[in-house]
């Protein structure tokens, strides 16, 4: 046995983790996440750059609406269609796909109404702009079930060799988008736009050559519909936890200050995404596996986390005031604020009891802990910011997400009691 492979022996006993599976995926689905990091960024540096600091926090209160009526849809079919081509239910993307689509009905409602809002008021950007985002949002959600199949199939090499792609492709175009124009409604057509065709055409590749069936049985349908509405629900108060604080900053301190939140915390959130491709990898073992053997491996696989999270802080905070400088001239004076926003890092911890109830349809203890940690959430980044301004919302925000790490591991702790 090699060096290399006696070392991997010894950390597989160590932390109870089958470490080859997590390194093997790990490089498809983290390295995806590294690249759509470097993409995002230079959609950053575009954003901050190209756009004066109103015209870019206008983008994203527009952005954040629009996610959050996105909402309204059927989004817990990411995890409802892994769960059951884990399963092997592989001909279960055609009806998601099908179901999905009648319930994008709903956020396009909601962004008439509110787009009808602002062209009573005359403002006629806004309106279009909330609207085509709102809908290009919705589509590119129902789209990207091709990943969830993927998933479910555990073929990561397949879903990152994808995502990358389009990655790629819509950071080269919006980058274009937003050094030619400041308008909003072409910004949105561009980067939006551009996204929704390219994930619709990537569905109709994987759903056409992956999906030879065309029936599926009534109960897989009834435990899919069950499980897919229960996540869905779930994910209207996560969503919107997660956008409404810039709508909120948006009315109560205006454009610019939302630009600098946003820019702030984009950067950070985007190691956070790489460090949430373990739930992503762990999600169809989770799904497979008996709860004792979930209970007996947990705690030194969350030691073993810590100790990859603590290195990614350390780099992390190493990197800010050089990614600051170099892309982000403009905003180098708000540096600090992604520093203090870096200890949010240790919150993706809690990806892994997450995913656990996820898999195992704890919708009971799911639902607990979203209704109560959002609401949390909300609470502390809105008196954070009535108090404070920017400063208190970007503190406020990194204390609630270590405050929703520590409630989720109270919940896993009692399911695995």
């Amino acid at each position: 046995m090699s060096v290399i492979n006696r070392v991997i022996a010894m950390i597989e006993d160590r932390v109870n983790l089958k470490l080859k599976y997590v390194i093997k995926n790990f490089i498809f689905v983290g390295g995806e996440q590294v690249l759509s990091a470097i993409f995002g960024i230079l959609t950053i540096y575009a954003i901050g750059n190209f756009l004066t600091p109103e015209t870019a926090g206008e983008y994203k209160y527009i952005i954040s609406l629009a996610v959050i009526m996105s909402a309204f849809t059927l989004t817990g079919m990411t995890y409802g269609v892994t769960r059951e081509v884990a399963l092997g239910n592989n001909n279960i993307i055609k009806y998601a796909f099908g179901k999905s689509l009648k319930f994008a009905i709903i956020p396009i409602t909601l962004s008439i109404l509110v787009s009808g809002y602002y062209f009573y008021k005359f403002n006629f950007e806004y309106s279009f702009a909330i609207f085509l985002a709102t809908v290009f949002t919705t589509l590119i959600n129902v789209f990207l079930i091709y990943k969830s199949y993927l998933a479910g199939k555990e073929d990561f090499k397949t879903a990152s060799k994808l995502t990358v792609f389009t990655s790629l492709i819509v950071t080269v175009i919006s980058f274009v988008g937003f050094y030619l124009s400041s308008n909003l409604i072409l910004i949105i057509l561009v980067s939006l736009g551009t996204q929704a065709l390219l994930t619709l055409f990537l569905y109709t590749k994987v759903s056409r050559f992956k999906s030879l069936e065309s029936r599926i049985a009534s109960e897989v349908k009834e435990r899919y519909d069950k499980y897919v509405m229960s996540q869905s629900f779930l994910n209207i108060f996560s969503l919107s936890s997660q956008n409404i604080d810039k709508v909120i900053m948006f009315q109560f301190l205006g454009a610019k200050e939302l630009a600098v939140y946003a820019i702030t915390t984009v950067l950070i959130d985007r190691m956070r995404g790489i460090l949430k491709s373990v739930g992503t990898i762990a999600y169809p073992k989770f799904v497979k596996a008996d709860i004792s053997s979930i209970k007996f491996n947990l705690k030194k696989q969350i030691q073993g986390y810590v100790f990859i999270i603590t290195i990614f802080f350390i780099a992390t905070l190493i990197m800010i005031p050089v990614v600051y400088k170099l892309i982000l001239p403009n905003y180098i004076e708000y540096s600090q604020y992604a520093m203090i926003y870096s200890i949010s890092l240790f919150s993706v911890l809690s990806i892994i009891p997450y995913t656990i109830l996820q898999a195992k349809s704890m919708t009971k203890y799911l639902y607990q802990y979203e209704i109560f940690n959002n609401a949390m959430q909300m609470l502390f980044i809105f008196i954070g910011m009535y108090y404070f301004g920017l400063t208190g919302a970007i503190v406020a925000k990194s204390i609630g997400s270590i405050f929703n790490t520590a409630t989720i591991f109270l919940f896993i702790r009692k399911f695995l009691a």
